[in-house]
């Protein structure tokens, strides 16, 4: 048993041994395509292998790939073996720097949101209780805390999904006026 199998539901243990052997081959067929295809570039055809060594791919997936499309479907053990492989290539290559890079982005985004809440409490209290009531409808225009402001904001939409921007450009004006 590898390490892959907790991750399949008991139907597919229930499944045929070829059933099994095709479901991981096509996995492993798609996934060498996919990244030997995004790598392809130029007017010439490069290799698969030439293009997943580049990526970094393990050998065995390569190879699989090609016994699994030009000629017979590699035995369950092999195909267990590169999957578990697929999956740790996978974790190294792309899940753990992923998660690292959004981990920097949070705290980069976390970061710009105190300078703004800063910026917003700085620019309040140096102000006259008149002023904070001008401040709090709207504020001049060379009002140097409020380009800071404005300049952070912009920075902090740069960093969000365009989907979620307009919405968290909203809020963050509310809190930060």
């Amino acid at each position: 048993e590898t390490k892959l199998q907790g991750c399949f539901s008991d139907k597919f243990a229930a499944v045929s041994a070829y059933t099994q052997r095709l479901t991981l081959s096509m996995a492993i067929v798609r996934l060498v395509n996919g990244i030997a295809g995004a790598l392809q570039k130029g007017a010439y055809a490069t290799s698969v292998a030439s293009l997943a060594e580049r990526a970094g791919m393990p050998r065995i997936l390569v190879d699989i790939r090609h016994e699994a499309s030009h000629n017979v479907l590699p035995s369950l053990a092999i195909l267990q073996i590169a999957a578990d492989q697929a999956v740790a290539w996978l974790r190294d290559g792309y899940w753990n720097v992923q998660e690292a890079e959004l981990g920097k982005r949070r705290d980069h985004i976390r970061g710009i949101v105190e300078q703004l809440l800063d910026a917003s409490e700085g620019a309040k209290s140096g102000a006259s209780a008149s002023d904070k009531m001008t401040f709090a409808r709207t504020a001049a225009e060379d009002d140097p805390s409020k380009r800071v402001r404005s300049k952070l904001l912009k920075e902090l939409l740069e960093l969000v999904p365009e989907a979620l921007a307009s919405q968290i450009a909203s809020q963050v004006q509310a809190v930060v006026k």
